[in-house]
């Protein structure tokens, strides 16, 4: 699976992480989470996106597979910039 929910779907893994847990780090149900894996739902929300990014603690171009230069920093858990 490629795009977003692919991505999110192999951090997810990498973490070892539960649909059900990382839905709910989000505010968000595990059936929502299944749809955006698995590119039934398209991931179009920045704040979806931020909130993802925080819980997995990844760079948002690690989820959009958008290169962005000027964004050095990593999300800190809860969606805030930590500076790297």
């Amino acid at each position: 699976m490629t795009g977003a929910g692919g991505r999110v779907r192999r951090e997810r893994r990498r973490r070892g992480m539960s649909l059900e847990a990382l839905a709910g780090r989000v505010g968000k149900s595990k059936g929502w989470l299944s749809m955006i894996e698995n590119g039934r739902l398209q991931l179009n929300g920045f704040s979806d996106l931020v909130a993802l990014a925080g819980v997995l603690q990844v760079p948002l171009p690690s989820l959009t597979g958008i290169p962005c230069p000027g964004c050095p920093f990593r999300l800190a858990p809860g969606g805030g910039s930590n500076g790297r």
